[in-house]
């Protein structure tokens, strides 16, 4: 049975019988009845963003999609383990490594595995017992096994909910990306508006920004703010297949929403998907800026 699943419902009976058993009325002479860990127990709320604590998915950031009773139902990047060779035996097998966070694709699935899916309507699926809505997996946990406290989310997490499109995402507020490393002070541009300011303060789901314009400071997603560069900065990349590269701007993408190409000691030519920004005669190394693509 999947380690993830634990579908006893036991939470809220056990908290109402330790209550009725344990928690009388006080009067002036008694003590005060013993706190038990379940007594503040809740659900999250629909839209938050928590982290697995348990199971295969471990460490994971999901989206609350749903709840009902003491579960929650996460929408999850895929973490699915590609056809074990059948040619060992049990106690030789070695443990397959974790798999890489993927979306689901239902035409690879057939490829890789040999079976298709089973379609239920447009980018939902149902394979190997579970749900798949627009390359997310829903997953269920019972409370003891999430944590409700998310200050930030890979960058690689990130990307993926981001390009799955799932309608529960459009208009989300993300988590900060792990990579990135904005502080009071610095100039962004933010891209919704297309307007340049300062950043006033950091949340975890959100960048206070001090418009250019005089319109005051306004609150902003992490998604929606991007460094301001300019050709010639000195960069880092601080995330993706790229991360650890350096080089110097010298293209940028339109309405500098894209950082364009950065050419590294070697001759590459890397897009960005983060970076740090800087300028190498200021410092040695690059400064805490950081961008998404």
């Amino acid at each position: 049975m999947d380690e993830d699943l634990n579908d006893g419902g036991w939470v809220g009976p056990t908290i109402a019988r330790l209550q009725e058993r344990y928690v009388q009325p006080r009067d002036r002479h008694s003590p005060a009845p013993l706190e038990t860990p379940f007594a503040t127990v809740s659900l999250p709320e629909v839209g938050k963003w928590v982290q697995v604590r348990k199971g295969s998915y471990k460490g994971d950031v999901g989206y609350v999609k749903s709840t009902d009773s003491s579960r929650v139902h996460l929408l999850l990047v895929p973490r699915m383990l590609p056809p074990q060779p059948t040619y060992l035996s049990q106690k030789r097998k070695p443990p397959p490594p974790r798999p890489t966070p993927k979306l689901f694709d239902a035409f690879a699935i057939k490829q890789v595995y040999g079976t298709e899916p089973t379609s239920h309507a447009e980018n939902v699926y149902s394979f190997d017992s579970w749900l798949f809505e627009h390359g997310l997996i829903v997953k269920s946990y019972d409370l003891s096994s999430i944590t409700a406290t998310v200050s930030s989310i890979p960058l690689s997490l990130y990307i993926l909910f981001r390009d799955s499109g799932h309608p529960k995402l459009v208009g989300s507020t993300f988590p900060r990306p792990t990579e990135m490393g904005f502080s009071e002070g610095d100039e962004v541009y933010v891209r919704s508006s297309k307007k340049r300011g300062v950043v006033t303060a950091l949340w975890p789901d959100s960048v206070e920004v001090d418009l250019a314009t005089g319109e005051g400071a306004v609150s902003v997603s992490w998604s929606d703010v991007r460094n301001v560069v300019s050709l010639g900065d000195f960069v880092e990349v601080t995330g993706g297949v790229l991360q650890g590269q350096r080089g110097w701007i010298y293209a940028t993408g339109m309405e500098e929403e894209v950082v364009g190409i950065v050419k590294d000691p070697d001759g590459q030519e890397p897009s960005l998907d983060s970076m740090e920004v800087g300028h190498p005669e200021k410092c040695p190394t690059p400064c805490s800026h950081n961008s998404l693509r």
